[in-house]
C-alpha cells in the first residue's frame, strides 16, 4: 500500500496580506459588536448610567442595592451582582457591619436570591454619588 503526502499550499506574501485583511474585517466589528451588547457591569459604569444607585461595601467591593435605577434607564440590566434589598441584618459584635444577600437583577428589574445564597458581610453605611 502505498501512501501520498499531503499537499499543503504555500503561503505568499499577498495570501498572508489578504487573510490578515478578511481577520481584521471579521474582528474589529465582532469586538464593537460585543462592547456595544456588553451589559452595564462594572460599579463605574452603573453609577454613570444610575447616579442615584445606592449601594454597599463589601468584602468583593461595592455592589449596589437592590436594580432599581430611575432617569434614563429604569432598571439595571439582567444578570447585574446586587444585594437583594432589606436582607441585611446587624450583628451584636461588629456595630455597623451586616450580614448581606447577593443576587442577580432578572428582568422585571428586581434584584432575585440566586439559587445557591450567597452571603457575606458588608459595610453598614450606603454610599451613593
Amino acid at each position: 500500500m502505498h501512501l501520498e503526502p499531503i499537499k499543503v499550499p504555500r503561503l505568499t506574501l499577498s495570501s498572508v496580506k489578504r487573510l490578515k485583511m478578511m481577520t481584521e474585517g471579521m474582528l474589529y466589528p465582532f469586538i464593537c459588536w460585543t462592547l456595544l451588547t456588553s451589559p452595564i457591569r462594572s460599579l463605574n459604569r452603573i453609577k454613570k448610567t444610575c447616579p442615584s444607585i445606592k449601594t454597599l461595601r463589601g468584602f468583593t467591593g461595592e455592589t449596589p442595592i437592590g436594580c432599581f435605577c430611575g432617569g434614563k434607564v429604569t432598571h439595571l440590566p439582567q444578570l447585574t451582582r446586587c444585594y437583594v434589598p432589606g436582607s441585611w441584618n446587624g450583628t451584636k459584635y461588629a456595630p455597623g457591619v451586616y450580614v448581606c444577600t447577593l443576587g442577580e437583577c432578572d428582568g422585571n428589574g428586581t434584584c432575585v436570591k440566586r439559587t445557591a445564597a450567597h452571603i457575606e458581610w458588608c459595610e453598614g453605611r450606603e454610599t451613593h454619588k
